[in-house]
């Protein structure tokens, strides 16, 4: 039908002349990307970046700031609830933790979890 979506209620995508910040520090812009200069079309939520970062999982982790899965759920880079029918997803994540520690690591967790084509630089730990 021709039309384009930039971005859906979650998250928009990765522009790489994207100058906006991410204050709240959750990888999706605080402020919308221009798409087409003066045209008035613009992705609402989009990506800060591709995850530089590490992503560490403690499911029995508890307290403010905690990493457990009740915090993964709300990034923009996990979806699903954990269960059989619907595992947390993690999908089409680049991942380099910059040669220190683990790209991904997830400890003390019995839940449904599908890592699906990711590519994860350095090494990858389950507990």
């Amino acid at each position: 039908n021709g039309t384009n979506y930039w971005n859906n209620t979650d998250i928009g995508n990765y522009w790489s002349d994207n100058e906006g910040e991410d204050i709240k520090g959750d990888g999706i812009g605080d402020s919308a990307h221009e798409i087409y200069a003066s045209s008035g079309i613009y992705d609402y939520l989009p990506k800060m970046g591709l995850l530089d970062l590490q992503i560490e999982i403690d499911a029995l982790a508890s307290g403010i700031n905690a990493h457990n899965w009740t915090w993964a759920k709300n990034q923009y880079w996990c979806s699903g609830s954990g269960s059989y029918s619907d595992p947390y997803l993690l999908e089409n994540l680049e991942i380099d933790a910059g040669g220190s520690g683990s790209g991904l690591h997830i400890q003390n967790s019995s839940v449904y979890t599908e890592i699906i084509n990711c590519n994860i630089s350095t090494i990858f730990s389950v507990y």
